[in-house]
This record gives structure tokens, C-alpha cells and sequence, in this order.
């Protein structure tokens, strides 16, 4: 079930430096995985459940996977998180990050499909707006086609009202941001010979 592991950074949250801690509260000496499209870290919880997770991130934009298994390895929960790094001169403070899919889009108002649900944000003429290439166009606003539905769009900017209004405003077309690494939690079967092991995939079950 999903419920809020990460206490620190929050969810959408603009961080000024690559190296941050993961801080929250799960179960009593639980592993907790953290995957991103940049980093992976395995830690344990204490007797509390508190954890502290040294990670240094990826300039730009990062999406978390982060879950937890119990004792006996068994999945405990998870969630996931987009956050952006942006060192150098700060942003505003009360600055987010949206990021996803485009799903819908209507006049100046997008819906993106992000890693924890549909989230909507709108631009304007004073959006500066980075599109793939050949059709490049920082400065003057675009027509509503240069921005396709199935693009990766990555929004900076205010949110009032559930909706962010977009400042900066990158839309991806190939080579998307994803997390490819998939967590595995396997039980090893026959002892190292030779630097192998026979594992078992415990969800796969082989």
C-alpha cells in the first residue's frame, strides 16, 4: 500500500544541492530501497523505524522508487517521488517541479501523468519554453502543436490551487526520463563458486 515513507524531501520538491538525505519513518529495522534514474541505495531502519539515507542525486530532474521489505524480505511499501536539483543560484523558494506524460491538453492548461497521478500546470506567454529540436523556440511563445500528447514535459514554477504555473517549461520527445533499474529481491540458494550463485526472485518466484 502506498503511504508516506519519505518524510524529506517532499514530493515535487526543488532541492539546492545533489547530495541530500532521505529521512522518514517505516517499519522496525526495515530495508529501505532507493532507486532513481541516477543512483540506487540500500539502507536499514532502526529499532524506531526512523531512517537517515545519504544520496547524491542527478542536476535536473530525478524520479525516486522507493520501497520497503520487512524481516523476512516481504514488501512493507512504497513510493515514489519527483524531485529537481538546481544548484547555483537558488530558485524561488515556494518553486515546484511538475513532471510526466502529457495526457491532455487544453488552451494553455496540461495534464501530465506523473509517477503519483495526474497533475495539471498551465503556461503563458512569459513561459520560457524549451522544446525538442528542430523546433526551437526559447524565446517567443509556441504554437499549442509543438507540445504533442505522450511527450515528457518538466514544469518549474508556482503552485496555486493544485496548479503549477509554468516559469520553465522542457519538453522531452526522445530519450525520456525513467528509471531503468528494476529492485529484485532474491534468497540465494546454493553457496559462491567462482564468483556465482544460484538466487531466488522472490515476486517471480524463480
Amino acid at each position: 500500500q502506498n503511504t508516506e515513507i519519505v518524510k524529506t524531501p517532499k514530493d515535487s520538491q526543488i532541492l539546492q544541492s545533489a547530495k541530500t538525505e532521505f529521512q522518514g519513518k517505516t517499519n522496525t529495522e526495515a530495508y529501505i530501497v532507493i532507486v532513481t534514474n541516477s543512483a540506487s541505495v540500500i539502507a536499514k531502519s532502526e529499532k524506531s523505524g526512523e531512517f537517515k539515507i545519504p544520496i547524491e542525486l542527478a542536476a535536473g530532474l530525478n524520479l525516486a522508487d522507493i520501497r520497503v521489505f520487512d524481516a523476512n524480505l516481504s514488501q512493507a511499501g512504497t513510493e515514489q517521488k519527483t524531485l529537481f536539483v538546481k544548484e547555483g543560484e537558488p530558485l524561488p523558494q515556494n518553486w515546484q517541479v511538475y513532471a510526466g506524460s502529457v495526457k491532455g491538453i487544453l488552451d494553455n492548461l496540461i495534464t501530465l501523468t506523473s509517477l503519483t497521478g495526474e497533475k495539471s500546470l498551465k503556461k503563458n506567454d512569459k513561459t520560457n519554453l524549451i522544446l525538442p529540436s528542430p523546433v526551437l523556440s526559447k524565446k517567443s511563445p509556441a504554437p499549442d502543436e509543438s507540445i504533442r500528447i505522450g511527450d515528457f514535459a518538466i514544469a518549474l514554477g508556482e503552485v496555486k490551487d493544485a496548479i503549477l504555473s509554468a516559469q520553465d517549461l522542457e519538453i522531452i520527445r526522445e530519450n525520456k526520463p525513467q528509471i531503468t533499474k528494476k529492485i529484485s529481491v532474491s534468497k540465494i540458494l546454493t553457496a559462491s563458486k567462482g564468483g556465482k550463485f544460484s538466487a531466488k526472485d522472490n515476486e517471480a518466484g524463480k
